[in-house]
């Protein structure tokens, strides 16, 4: 599978029969030996990344749904959600400290891992600022972000934010009380609607995902399989155990974009649609800087 998923990344176009016959006649490569090593890794920051574009797309939703109104750009405010959302301290659980470990234990990875992706796509020399002006280019919302998890935890992600070598800009640029400001901003619009407040949960998430495609040999598209299993599989911790109540059923739909590499949320429709073209291009920056590491 490793193997198989190397050169399919390596070489899209090929069919699964012509990569079964390269492999049988080629030695492996940089890529197949990167993948072959750091294939768990690569998953995993393509899962927390989708996981942590869900839950901002999820912050569009509520800014949608409760009328929050906007001085600025929306984006940084779906940004904000994920911080406050995936950012947790021990005292917010009370006495409850296995609580607390269990959430942030996977929230903590997710946030890490979009994160990461600014970082990675500024290594890469791919830092994306938007001509629309909608987003926040990617070395701005990397700052935003991790000022927060610096300030809203810093015991936890002490080390990680050492390890980007950036301590003396955070220490500048990051202003104290960051994520304090941040959590009390949303939590104005979002009181009562905690799980656990005594409010129903009125809505749930419905996940739709469009089969993947087979093309004219009869193979099928791996990515879209490989996102439905790893959704699958965080989906009873994150979207049946949601902290905030839907007022509304959301949907989300996984397809395919025509070559979008994005995510979109519909207001007033209450759906997102997450693009099977982005889960790909996570699983190839990632590839892309494992294989320069290797090659350091």
């Amino acid at each position: 599978m490793k193997a198989l998923l190397a050169l399919l990344l390596l070489i899209p176009s090929l069919s699964i029969s012509e990569v079964n016959k390269k492999n049988e006649q080629s030695s492996f490569d940089i890529t197949d030996i990167v993948i072959e090593k750091y294939y768990d890794e690569i998953l995993d920051f393509a899962v927390s990344n989708s996981v942590s574009t869900l839950i901002h797309e999820v912050g569009h939703y509520y800014i949608d749904i409760l009328d929050i109104p906007t001085f600025g750009q929306e984006e940084d405010m779906a940004d904000s959600f994920i911080t406050m959302y995936l950012i947790h301290k021990p005292e917010q659980y009370g006495d409850d400290y296995e609580a607390y470990e269990y959430y942030s234990l996977h929230d903590h990875n997710y946030i890490k891992g979009i994160v990461n992706n600014f970082f990675y796509l500024m290594l890469l020399g791919r830092d994306v600022e938007y001509v629309s002006g909608m987003h926040s280019n990617d070395k701005k919302r990397f700052y935003n972000i991790i000022c927060s998890m610096k300030d809203g935890n810093p015991d936890v992600f002490k080390e990680f934010v050492s390890s980007r070598d950036i301590n003396y800009e955070l220490d500048y640029d990051c202003q104290e009380g960051v994520h304090t400001d941040i959590w009390n901003s949303w939590s104005k619009y979002l009181t009562g609607m905690w799980h656990g407040d005594g409010v129903e949960y009125i809505g749930k998430f419905i996940l739709n995902y469009q089969d993947p495609i087979i093309d004219d040999q009869g193979e099928t598209d791996i990515y879209p399989e490989l996102l439905k299993i790893e959704i699958e599989r965080v989906s009873e911790r994150l979207f049946d155990d949601f902290h905030i109540q839907l007022p509304t059923d959301l949907n989300i739909n996984f397809r395919y974009c025509d070559g979008e590499k994005n995510a979109f949320y519909y207001p007033g429709y209450y759906e997102i649609d997450f693009c099977y073209e982005l889960f790909k291009e996570h699983m190839l920056t990632a590839l892309d800087i494992y294989i320069l590491k290797e090659n350091l």
